[in-house]
């Protein structure tokens, strides 16, 4: 299988290096920012349970089962608790309603659609062992890290971000024998010719 690799300096038009500028420098004060995850006022929030189930309403409710979820314009600055152990009441209830034995959250995740936030670190994906398609599009990611683990991983969308270095996304990609779309428009790496 062949991998193929897209990236341009263009994307619909936009001067995208102006439009990081502008990013970047919002993204800079997001350790001042609050976080609450009931507001929906608030700019930033967490990946928890709560928005776990609002968005997984087309399951049932059952996050052990879910295989695609789309956290896109969430406000999030992480990607956190996903694939950990419940560790909430209402969640372990809900468990054993489905009569479930799983205790983990999404295991069987092969979709995850996290774009148009403010993440700026690829963590905590190590678990998704069956993540197939990971779309990280405009957000505030810098490096290409934590991937290895992924091995289902087959496309990986990181459209308009910050990544500089398109030798360490490779070295770091190298091992993903499955990975056969990668996404670089709008990054800083895209201008470079090869």
């Amino acid at each position: 299988m062949q991998l193929r690799v897209y990236r341009s300096n263009e994307y619909a038009g936009l001067n995208l290096f102006a439009l990081h500028e502008k990013v970047r420098k919002f993204s800079g004060n997001q350790k001042k920012m609050p976080v609450d995850d009931d507001d929906d006022n608030c700019p930033f929030r967490r990946i928890t349970d709560k928005l776990l189930l609002q968005r997984s309403e087309h399951n049932d409710g059952d996050l052990t089962s879910l295989e695609e979820i789309s956290l896109h314009q969430q406000h999030l600055m992480k990607i956190e608790y996903i694939n950990r152990y419940f560790t909430d009441k209402t969640s372990l209830l809900l468990l054993q309603f489905f009569n479930k034995s799983n205790f983990r959250v999404c295991p069987n995740l092969k979709v995850l659609h996290l774009q148009d936030n403010s993440i700026g670190k690829l963590e905590n994906l190590s678990r998704l062992k069956r993540l197939e398609n990971l779309n990280l599009a405009m957000n505030c990611v810098e490096r290409v890290e934590n991937l290895a683990s992924c091995e289902s991983l087959q496309k990986l969308d990181l459209t308009l971000n910050f990544v500089g270095d398109l030798t360490g996304a490779v070295r770091e990609l190298r091992g993903l024998e499955h990975l056969a779309d990668l996404f670089f428009t709008g990054n800083p790496c895209a201008q470079y010719v090869s």
